[in-house]
């Protein structure tokens, strides 16, 4: 890729819109050097850097990590979750992208992955979001806060959303960067190389927004409907959190027409900087509502949540109803207990689970399911690829010393 001239103002003209290890980390010094010292230390990963994870590269080579991480043994769980049903719509962007990252893979790094943990975990959220659109007959787009390897994105970007993100690790947005340019070429617009005034969310429908275009509260947000933000809340700086927020809270202010802005959260991360009900508790405190919580069990293990939250001007009703839960371990039943407990000692929602679902799922919403379709169609996909698949690298480490992730 050429480089034209940086100017003084920060600005990039440039030919493509792929980004490398050595541009992006002159993009970002170039920006950081410009920022003040309590917002520099908010926008950092400070999760990853407690645990020694590495989430900066050295090399465009070493982006070849970020195919399927942050996910690991999560396959056989996400497939129960998903239920032994699964619509056209999604099995087919779902095979759209598993071949695509497949051939991506293969051809940038020799290592061909179909990445089984991380796109069957997206695609949860990506089934959530087109519900959550569909209910509310949603017409605007989605922003994603910490999009991991990108391939929720990619399965929206594919379906025709418009879809933004945002991520303040150097080597996700770069492996996200590389993935999404190669997915959709021209369609795609990396940020990074424009100033925060020539944003034109007009022009194409998938914007890639570095962190700190997103910090700059001057910065314009794109018109949303949904943020997704999975797998982050409890691993941010106690200001980015904030900062999130308040975010949102204005961009829901801004808006003419004043529509709601959902938020979905499907599990909120490790919980060793925050707890997820003072996660709750503050968004409550912004005037943010919880509006649906539903929990997926696999005998004595919690495999996922789904969290919707809104920003709304009208009330929220936060009146508990009790499910018809199937009794199938002890933990359902604990819960439902602790839930009936909390509810009657009129603890605030924070507390109690609106709905908690088993793994068959039989109410979900108003699905059209064809019978001739199920999980083992997307199962079929993974395995006519990867037909030896002994699991990712990390799986195999942390198999053979029986380490902990």
């Amino acid at each position: 890729m050429t480089l034209r001239k940086i100017n003084l103002n920060g600005d990039f003209e440039m030919s493509k819109e792929k980004l490398n290890v050595e541009l992006y980390d002159k993009l970002n010094k170039q920006a950081s050097n410009l920022l003040p010292n309590y917002l520099m230390q908010a926008f950092v990963p400070d999760l990853f850097n407690k645990f020694n994870f590495s989430s900066s590269v050295d090399s465009d080579e070493c982006l070849w990590k970020y195919i399927d991480t942050m996910q690991e043994f999560r396959y056989e769980d996400n497939l129960n979750i998903l239920g032994n049903f699964i619509n056209e719509d999604e099995l087919d962007v779902a095979e759209w992208l598993i071949k695509n990252v497949y051939k991506y893979t293969e051809k940038v790094f020799r290592r061909p992955s179909a990445a089984r943990n991380s796109i069957t975990r997206s695609l949860i959220s990506y089934r959530y979001v087109q519900i959550i659109k569909k209910i509310n007959n949603l017409q605007g787009g989605v922003l994603e806060i910490g999009p991991g390897s990108g391939y929720l994105g990619a399965m929206l970007a594919k379906s025709g959303v418009e879809y933004s993100s945002t991520d303040i690790s150097q080597a996700f947005y770069l492996y996200q960067n590389n993935l999404m340019h190669s997915l959709f070429g021209e369609n795609f617009s990396e940020g990074a190389f424009l100033n925060k005034k020539a944003y034109d969310y007009r022009s194409k429908k998938i914007h890639h927004i570095p962190w700190w275009h997103y910090a700059d509260i001057e910065f314009i947000l794109p018109d949303i409907d949904i943020v997704v933000v999975n797998h982050v809340l409890a691993e941010m700086h106690p200001n980015s959190l904030r900062f999130f927020l308040s975010r949102l809270v204005n961009k829901f202010k801004s808006r003419e027409s004043r529509s709601p802005i959902y938020i979905l959260v499907e599990g909120f991360g490790n919980e060793t900087f925050h707890k997820s009900n003072d996660i709750i508790k503050l968004f409550y405190s912004f005037g943010i509502r919880l509006i649906n919580n539903h929990a997926f069990y696999n005998g004595t293990k919690i495999l996922s949540t789904i969290s919707v939250f809104v920003i709304s001007e009208n009330e929220i009703n936060t009146t508990l109803v009790f499910p018809n839960i199937k009794y199938k371990s002890l933990l359902t039943f604990r819960s439902y207990i602790k839930a009936l407990f909390n509810y009657f000692n009129l603890n605030p929602i924070e507390y109690r689970y609106q709905k908690n679902m088993d793994l068959s799922i039989d109410n979900y919403l108003s699905y059209k399911v064809n019978p001739n379709i199920n999980i083992n169609n997307l199962k079929s996909i993974f395995d006519g690829l990867e037909s030896n698949y002994a699991g990712t690298e990390d799986e195999k480490f942390l198999s053979y010393c029986k380490g902990l992730l």
